[in-house]
């Protein structure tokens, strides 16, 4: 499955799996798609998930709890342009980021803020997790 994840979300979406689920932090699946699927031979995989997940509904405007779209969590701007482009999204941020001075980005640093999440879901992943 994981070498197909195009077959796989037409396979849940056909067997009745919502377009519109979240994770913990309220990010909808475009949010989760592009957040995750960032490298760039993964560009079309990525343009025909989000089409596909668009396809069945899902919406690029939802935000998370923090009031970020999947523009605002996109982890690459290739995929932030895809989503403006094709599909109209836009940031739910109020204020443009890429209008304001990045440290991060100015010190080439990348986006500092997206490692946490991976090492906490290593964390919690069974087979990480010391015995107690």
């Amino acid at each position: 499955a994981a070498d197909k994840p195009l077959e796989m979300v037409r396979m849940l979406l056909a067997a009745g799996a919502s377009p519109h689920c979240r994770d913990v932090e309220y990010n909808c699946v475009v949010a989760m798609a592009v957040m995750w699927w960032w490298e760039p031979h993964h560009a079309t995989r990525l343009y025909q998930l989000v089409a596909a997940l668009v396809d069945a509904g899902a919406d690029v405007h939802d935000k998370n709890i923090t009031g970020w779209t999947a523009v605002d969590v996109a982890a690459t701007d290739a995929a932030k342009d895809m989503l403006r482009r094709v599909f109209g999204a836009t940031s739910g941020r109020c204020v443009d980021i890429d209008r304001v001075g990045n440290i991060e980005r100015e010190r080439d640093e990348g986006r500092p803020w997206l490692r946490p999440r991976m090492f906490a879901m290593a964390s919690m992943h069974p087979e990480t997790k010391s015995e107690q």
